[in-house]
């Protein structure tokens, strides 16, 4: 068995798996998107004091936004793009998912 063979990245990257370029990129969003998800709420209620139907929607909301949210930006294949040289077609994904 060729050891060397097996380290070597493929279109799919090491061992098959699907890679993620940008993963800093990745964490920021996650950072990013959960803290929009919270002032979104904080907004609302203006204020950090929400009542207590609304506490229960926002734990059951913001992990469902999220997932949602980062997934959909794996699909359009927001992480696997080299960004410095983004041109017409990347702009028209991050158009693409600030839509959806």
């Amino acid at each position: 068995m060729d050891i060397a063979a097996t380290f070597q990245p493929t279109s799919l990257g090491f061992y098959g798996r699907t890679r993620v370029r940008n993963r800093y990129f990745l964490l920021l969003d996650i950072g990013a998107f959960a803290l929009f998800t919270t002032l979104a709420f904080t907004l609302r209620f203006e204020g950090l004091d929400w009542p207590a139907p609304y506490l229960g929607v926002f734990i059951a909301f913001a992990p469902v936004a999220l997932g949602v949210k980062l997934l959909t930006a794996w699909r359009i294949g927001l992480y696997r793009r080299l960004w410095r040289h983004a041109g017409v077609v990347e702009l028209e994904q991050l158009l693409l998912f600030g839509a959806v």
